[in-house]
């Protein structure tokens, strides 16, 4: 059930829009802020046939600026031609919106002439809050919110904070310029955990038991200014933050709200199939042919033996459960887990050829269970190891043949080393012999 609207002291808001100069603004926030409808053609801001004009008009104590006073920078009416508006300077601005005619036959009609208020600094800060943000008093619809994105989520999940931009005062910034931090609080906690900060995204927290949530967004303006609940007094059961006296009580001034939310119930553990090789006769085989990611998961392992081979992959199977009724609708499949199946490993040895299939049952520490069943294991027999003959020889005769040669080569050359020549012998000629005489 929703609690009740929240009532806030409402701070900012003023019907005339409040910006800072020197800040890039983008030119939806002031249109919408104008009441005008966002309908475009490729920019996202601009209607087709939209112009949009502004000038600084007066001063912030409302004297008038004549139009063209040199004194006054932007002091001319300024055609914008983008997305984006920066201010020059503090000051009161008229913007003058047509919507032109595009036949030129006609004059552009005006569809609306506005102010904007342009300051150097953010105005009405406390000692809780330096920004300019502020809750505003009928939040029922976004507690609805909450309770839509809370309706499916499971333990595991993470919990995305639903926008908060029209359910708070964001001026002078734009709801994107802020920095959004949330603060949680789950079932088995009793204080606040500090999220990530997010500036273009919504903040976010993961869901870690069923139970009862609680959570809270604060924010910081792009000039590091910060909204805090220091100072303030939260009680658990109450609807947030509240303003205090001298003495730390609550004084009935709701700032910042917390939001709750049930998560009744745990996601069944998330199982995967493992691809299966083949088995042969006689082979031990690994049967835990799965992951389950969930933890502190018991699991219940069947072994199943059949003829006939079932396709996991199959289209004829829309889901897990059709694939397991049709394996254990086959008549030739029965339950062998008694005999083959070591349950204290998760492996079996089988003892015959066709095809054997792993069920598995994962129930997690709230007995939420996920069931499944493996790819087909086929074993084909007994596995043959053949042994060839070597044809070392034939396929590298050339190469032995080289070898060979070298090897003789080589023995010549060792020989030509070793063997030394005999001492040398001198022939005289018969000439020689008589001279000698």
């Amino acid at each position: 059930a929703l609690e009740n609207s929240f009532e806030i002291e409402v701070v900012g808001g003023a019907a005339t829009p409040t910006r800072i100069y020197g800040v890039t603004y983008t030119l939806e926030s002031l249109l919408s802020q104008f009441g005008l409808e966002k309908v475009e053609a490729s920019n996202a801001s601009l209607r087709t046939g939209r112009k949009i004009e502004y000038r600084i008009s007066a001063t912030l104590d409302g004297a008038a600026i004549a139009e063209g006073d040199e004194n006054y920078k932007e002091s001319s009416f300024k055609t914008i031609d983008n997305n984006e508006v920066v201010f020059a300077r503090d000051g009161m601005y008229s913007f003058r919106i047509y919507l032109t005619n595009a036949e030129g036959d006609e004059d552009d009609a005006i569809e609306g002439e506005y102010t904007v208020k342009v300051v150097k600094e953010v105005f009405g800060k406390t000692d809780y809050n330096a920004t300019s943000v502020a809750y505003k008093a009928n939040l029922t619809d976004y507690l609805q919110a909450v309770a839509e994105e809370a309706q499916e989520k499971r333990t595991g999940d993470s919990f995305d904070v639903p926008s908060l931009e029209k359910y708070v005062y964001t001026e002078p910034y734009e709801y994107s310029m802020l920095s959004k931090i949330v603060y949680y609080c789950g079932p088995n906690s009793e204080s606040f955990t500090q999220g990530s900060a997010v500036t273009t995204t919504s903040p976010s927290f993961s869901l870690n038991a069923p139970g009862k949530y609680s959570f809270y967004v604060l924010f910081t303006d792009p000039a590091n200014n910060k909204m805090t609940v220091e100072g303030l007094s939260y009680l658990p059961g109450t609807k947030g933050f509240y303003e205090t006296d001298d003495d730390g009580n609550a004084i009935g001034n709701l700032v910042v709200p917390v939001f709750t939310f049930e998560v009744s119930s745990n996601a069944a553990p998330v199982v995967t199939v493992k691809a299966s090789e083949n088995a042969y006769v006689g082979l031990s085989y690994d049967a835990n042919r799965f992951n389950v990611t969930t933890e502190n998961c018991t699991k219940q392992y069947k072994l199943y033996y059949s003829e006939k081979y079932f396709d996991k992959d199959d289209s004829a199977y829309s889901s897990v459960q059709e694939y397991i009724a049709a394996v254990l609708a086959d008549p030739t499949t029965k339950e062998v887990t008694d005999d083959l199946l070591n349950a204290s490993n998760q492996t079996f040895t089988p003892d015959k050829t066709g095809n054997y299939y792993v069920w598995l049952k994962a129930t997690d520490e709230y007995n939420l269970s996920t069931t499944s069943m493996s790819r087909a294991i086929r074993c084909y027999g007994v596995k043959e190891t053949v042994q060839r003959e070597s044809e070392f020889f034939k396929n590298n005769i050339v190469s032995i043949v080289f070898l060979g040669i070298a090897l003789v080569c080589l023995i010549g050359i060792i020989l030509l080393l070793v063997i030394k020549p005999k001492q040398p012998v001198t022939v005289e000629t018969e000439t020689e012999q008589k001279e000698n005489k």
